[in-house]
């Protein structure tokens, strides 16, 4: 279940994790497209245009705000661009300069396949706690979408999870 990191091919590095879930491709899709659903787990809030060329803008929810010290009134605001829409199999966004790519196939049994791709320059920062962070976090955010899509209470804080997980992710950044 831990996401794995990997080299790009143009330097960069990526961050991928692969989930296996119960629920058809289509709902799935729904969950990361549908801005009242994709809100309701997602770690920010994203207004998008989904289509190729489309406008993405992500804002900070309060919690994040506050969990990273950051003032309430503060400007959060970033954005990027929609390049890939292929409803219901492929989605891929800028956030800045990331990419976050997201693939469904449908599995036998009918439910989906989900491959989640964060690619991302370091820049000249250090592989780290940095990687370390993100990466819990993103595990954290795909199970607490997991929860979400099987209507289950969650009963974690992403937050608190994603500081769980960190040490299971040092070695992979070591």
């Amino acid at each position: 279940m831990l996401g794995t990191l990997h080299p790009t091919e143009d330097g960069r590095m990526s961050i991928r994790f692969e989930r296996t879930l119960r629920h058809p491709p289509e709902k799935v899709w729904r969950a990361i497209t549908e801005a009242e659903r994709l809100n309701a787990w997602f770690a920010v809030v994203v207004d998008r245009d989904l289509v190729p060329g489309g406008r993405v803008r992500f804002d900070l929810t309060p919690e994040a705000k506050r969990r990273m010290g950051i003032e309430a009134g503060a400007d959060t605001v970033s954005e990027g661009e929609v390049t890939v829409f292929e409803a219901p199999e492929r989605l891929e966004y800028t956030w800045a300069d990331e990419i976050l790519r997201w693939r469904l196939n449908r599995t036998d049994d009918g439910g989906c396949h989900l491959v989640f791709i964060n690619i991302f320059d370091l820049g000249d920062q250090p592989v780290g706690d940095w990687m370390v962070d993100m990466a819990s976090g993103w595990h954290a955010c795909l199970d607490h979408f997991e929860a979400w899509l099987s209507d289950s209470e969650t009963t974690f804080s992403p937050w608190d999870r994603a500081a769980a997980l960190a040490p299971s992710y040092s070695p992979l950044v070591s």
